[in-house]
């Protein structure tokens, strides 16, 4: 009978600690050991694929007009002005520009960052580019210029969030984060640069979730005006 009361008392205790959320800003989330037992190979790779960089806001706030272009197989991602009166979101897919007009400020879901690597014979890529000209019409394909970012895994337990000029392919700046953080992200753009700040993350460790802010942080507080450079058409 004492073993079944103590048993009964321990299942109780996992059932909570599996049931408690993880607070995504809390700095002492920690990670849920998961046992051979538990998951499949093929479920436990699935769950680990869904730590992403994803942007969750965007703000405009210069006079110009801006365009994000993304070719992916998922987290195409869909949007809408927090203006907006209905659940009217826009879903740009197949190569469609978002257009981000001047002082807007847009909700954005679903809106990953792409690996490396090609789908549908294209590279993955998301673009975020200048207007070529006032009153520029969104379009679609992609530009050939702007500000390009991927998430790259590299098998070590870490990724890196790698920025190009999209015209040259010249590297502009990587930040290495580990692979099992999850980040939401705001795209600002205003007249002194491009950056992307992170709004909250998910990583086990207090320490991880200390460095990942400052490592990010400062990577794009140098990258700004550089990100900026490249984002307009050059003939």
């Amino acid at each position: 009978m004492k073993r079944i009361t103590i048993l009964a008392a321990v299942l109780v205790a996992v059932s909570l600690i599996f049931n408690q959320p993880v607070s995504i800003r809390s700095a002492a989330a920690a990670e849920t050991k998961i046992t051979e037992h538990s998951l499949t190979e093929s479920s436990l790779a699935s769950a680990q694929s869904t730590s992403i960089s994803e942007i969750v806001e965007i703000k405009n706030n210069t006079s110009d007009t801006y365009f994000m272009y993304v070719w992916d197989n998922e987290h195409e991602g869909r949007y809408l002005s927090y203006k907006a009166k209905k659940d009217d979101w826009y879903y740009p897919n197949e190569g469609k520009w978002l257009e981000i007009k001047p002082g807007a400020h847009l909700r954005a879901d679903d809106c990953g960052i792409p690996d490396s690597g090609k789908s549908a014979g294209k590279d993955r890529v998301r673009v975020i580019f200048k207007a070529k000209r006032k009153g520029q019409r969104p379009s679609q394909g992609d530009p050939d210029y702007g500000l390009r970012v991927n998430r790259v895994g590299q098998g070590n337990g870490n990724d890196t969030v790698v920025f190009r000029d999209h015209a040259t392919a010249k590297k502009l700046s990587e930040t290495e984060i580990p692979t099992k953080m999850h980040q939401s992200l705001i795209l600002i753009i205003d007249n002194d640069g491009v950056k992307f700040e992170q709004k909250e993350m998910v990583v086990s460790g207090e320490h991880k979730v200390k460095e990942g802010f400052k490592k990010f942080g400062e990577a794009m507080k140098l990258s700004a005006e550089v990100f900026s450079s490249v984002m307009s058409f050059k003939p």
